[in-house]
C-alpha cells in the first residue's frame, strides 16, 4: 500500500477532509480527500474525527505514476 503521512501543523498548509479512520499493524491511517483528490495517509498524532478539516503537513517518500 503506498501511503503518505499526515499530522497536524500550521506549516506548508493543506487542508484535508477526513472521510474515514482505520488501524492496520498498531498504525492508525485516514482516508482523506483534498481539492486534488483522494488519498489515505498514515495518521502521525492525536486521531481526528470523521468529517473534520484539518491543516496538515506531509510526506511523500514513494514515487509516484500517473496514467495518461
Amino acid at each position: 500500500m503506498t501511503t503518505q503521512q499526515l499530522k497536524r501543523t500550521t506549516k506548508n498548509k493543506m487542508i484535508v477532509k477526513i472521510l474515514n479512520i482505520f488501524s492496520h499493524r498498531e498504525k492508525s491511517y485516514v482516508n482523506y480527500e483534498t481539492s486534488a483528490g483522494r488519498g489515505v495517509a498514515t495518521w502521525i498524532g492525536p486521531i481526528p474525527k470523521i468529517g473534520e478539516y484539518i491543516d496538515v503537513e506531509f510526506d511523500l517518500n514513494d514515487i509516484f505514476c500517473w496514467k495518461q
